[in-house]
């Protein structure tokens, strides 16, 4: 099963349930649901999809979240990156991950800007940004909809382990293997 199809079974089995919380903010599955739709139709019109690499780096939130699900939901392999990281670390990273965009938030834009290099950073809390994103439809996203077939042997995310050499070592795991990784996880 394709991590696209993990998410859309989280909203038909527990869409009013609460998916997040920060604080005092929440989002149930459904409200979660549409607004990544949203985000994934806007990386989508910007040509990401299946085969390209997203950079998130979101400090833990709610649009943490909300970014994993939208850059899964458009078939691209998502590379969470810690903000706070050196910024030699998230430079390797990020060039390392052949990235095409970076995704954050304000608070620490500057920071991913000046790691990212040449990949285009954006951020989700931006005004711009966001009024075009709430423009769009928060139907979910189909396969019809992607800018490039989505197959279980592509890259769902990229994670950096801290390598045996002290340099970081990308680790992809397909959506071939995401079934495995949810079932061990609601298992535990």
């Amino acid at each position: 099963m394709l991590l696209p199809q993990l998410l859309v079974s989280a909203v038909e089995s527990a869409g009013d349930a609460v998916a997040v919380v920060e604080g005092s903010r929440s989002l149930s599955y459904r409200e979660l649901d549409a607004v990544s739709s949203r985000w994934a139709r806007w990386l989508i019109g910007r040509g990401v999809g299946p085969g390209d690499a997203v950079v998130v780096a979101v400090p833990r939130s709610l649009e943490s979240v909300m970014v994993l699900w939208a850059v899964a939901k458009s078939g691209a392999t998502f590379v969470p990156v810690d903000p706070g990281y050196p910024a030699e670390r998230v430079q390797f990273m990020v060039a390392d991950s052949g990235a095409v965009l970076a995704l954050t938030v304000s608070s620490v834009a500057q920071v991913v800007a000046e790691a990212a290099g040449s990949v285009p950073v954006v951020a989700v809390d931006e005004e711009s940004i966001v009024a075009q994103v709430e423009g769009l439809s928060s139907r979910p996203v189909s396969y019809a909809d992607r800018v490039r077939s989505l197959e279980p042997g592509d890259a769902a995310w990229m994670i950096y382990t801290s390598g045996s050499t002290g340099r970081p070592k990308g680790v992809v795991v397909s959506h071939a293997g995401v079934g495995g990784v949810i079932a061990a996880e609601r298992e535990h």
